[in-house]
């Protein structure tokens, strides 16, 4: 891994909920923390093909995101990681991968991804764990997972929306498999396939 492109440690940074903070470099990069409320919206779109970059600079920092979190350009592909540092990630807006963008996610059980709004999932994600690594949708609206994957694939789904409101599915994705699911508040409208692996 290399330096931020951003110092953090040099001064406090405040950004606005609607600014768009681009990491776009060529080179490997690790992504810093912003103390709360954080980026507004985050785009983590390497220029170049193959390019990793990684959230946080240390084990355990929350990366905390008031409006949209979105991986890869849809161009070149790249590697977002959470696995490395495995950080606390709060997404206020919606998660978009875009194609050709893979999110090598975390698989700690500490580390977990809440999202506000949309799950998009039009490139790949992957678990190293059957066991860790928590999405939790805690949306105050309607809420959706969607793309163009078919078939997408979750180690653990926690759903605590404001009661009244509807996590569903849509887009072309059909199949969601997981291995743990926990509704604690809120509605879950599962797909025309819904696979619960119980993981040892």
């Amino acid at each position: 891994t290399t330096s931020p492109a951003l110092n953090t440690a040099t001064g406090t940074f405040t950004f606005d909920a609607n600014s768009n903070t681009q990491y776009r470099q060529t080179n490997n990069q690790n992504i810093p923390p912003i103390a709360s409320p954080g980026y507004g919206n985050l785009l983590c779109q390497p220029s170049a093909d193959g390019i990793f970059q990684y959230l946080g600079l240390a084990v355990g920092q929350t990366i905390y995101v008031q409006g949209d979190l979105i991986f890869g350009n849809g161009t070149n592909t790249c590697t977002i990681n959470t696995q490395l540092q495995d950080p606390v990630v709060s997404v206020t807006g919606n998660l978009i991968v875009n194609a050709n963008a893979t999110f090598d996610a975390s698989s700690t059980d500490a580390s977990t991804l809440s999202v506000g709004k949309d799950w998009t999932m039009n490139g790949t994600i992957t678990f190293s764990s059957i066991t860790g690594g928590t999405v939790l949708f805690n949306g105050s609206i309607d809420q959706q997972i969607n793309g163009t994957a078919a078939t997408q694939t979750f180690t653990k789904v926690v759903i605590t929306k404001t009661p009244g409101t509807i996590l569903s599915v849509g887009g072309s994705t059909t199949i969601i498999s997981m291995n743990n699911l926990t509704v604690n508040t809120g509605t879950f409208n599962a797909p025309s396939t819904l696979s619960l692996n119980t993981a040892g």
